[in-house]
């Protein structure tokens, strides 16, 4: 999760904080002091907000065959593009890279320069959900899986989170995983959620069973993860126009690529066999 907080800290309080450090990370993340500003969870509005063009979210590009050459994974041979795969390409990403909220840096939304960048190289060199989900849903798609990345804000615009749609083919859903905490949602029959399903269960004060939950290796923080990290910021829900090349690779922030997209009709391009 993104706070804008943490933009306010001053330079003094993150010198004390040295929130590079793994130990003091966790700390910070437990602090509910640090979640204030986020408004509880509802539904927001998606007035003049345009849905994503479906096909336009999952475009094959150049740089797709040399994640899949550079990253390999060996685990996913011979295993249908469905929930298995998708997982252990989640937690393939869980695995090699760090997760922080707290990452300053400013990375181009490009996964390959991502993947450089954190790839076990240590807490240091730690990716926020942003780029972790951006990773995801690429090396998803390079794999054959469709997918696309979500922004979640709560309802003050104060706290935001990343995670990916996912379509398991196998089971012919779409279904939420978060590579920031390496999980998916099931409900109370075990049946896996996609992004409104995970929305509606929690709008009802029924909790979700976490599948796969590691925050940096460990199971800290679920509380924290479930009422802050999602249970506030389901209220908005975005995604970008599309995953091509414009904007990626900018490292001015007001020029990457922007989230202002409602999220495309799943049931009517699984009725018209996108």
């Amino acid at each position: 999760m993104k706070l804008k907080a943490l933009y306010l800290i001053s330079k003094t309080k993150l010198k004390y904080w040295n929130l590079k450090k793994w130990k003091n990370y966790l700390e910070f993340t437990k602090n509910p002091k640090n979640y204030r500003g986020c408004a509880p969870l509802s539904i927001g509005s998606i007035e003049n907000i345009f849905p994503a063009k479906y096909k336009d979210l999952f475009q094959d590009l150049p740089e797709y065959q040399e994640l899949i050459n550079k990253y390999h994974i060996p685990e996913i041979f011979n295993k249908e593009n469905g929930y298995e795969k998708a997982h252990i390409i989640m937690e393939w990403l869980t695995q090699h890279t760090y997760y922080s909220g707290a990452q300053t840096k400013l990375l181009p939304d490009n996964s390959l320069k991502i993947l450089q960048f954190s790839v076990d190289r240590g807490f240091k060199h730690a990716i926020n959900c942003r780029d972790k989900a951006i990773v995801l849903t690429d090396l998803l798609l390079a794999h054959g899986i469709k997918a696309y990345p979500i922004q979640l804000e709560d309802g003050n615009h104060w706290g935001s989170h990343f995670v990916v749609h996912v379509f398991c083919e196998d089971i012919k859903k779409w279904v939420v995983f978060d590579p920031s905490f390496g999980c998916c949602f099931t409900n109370e029959s075990n049946l896996l959620l996609n992004i409104f399903e995970l929305r509606d269960l929690l709008l009802n004060n029924r909790m979700p069973n976490l599948i796969g939950y590691a925050f940096n290796g460990t199971k800290e923080c679920q509380n924290v993860y479930i009422q802050y990290f999602i249970g506030a910021t389901l209220t908005n829900i975005t995604t970008w126009k599309s995953n091509s090349n414009e904007g990626r690779n900018t490292n001015n922030i007001l020029k990457r690529k922007s989230f202002s997209s409602a999220l495309p009709d799943v049931e009517k391009n699984q009725k018209e066999g996108n």
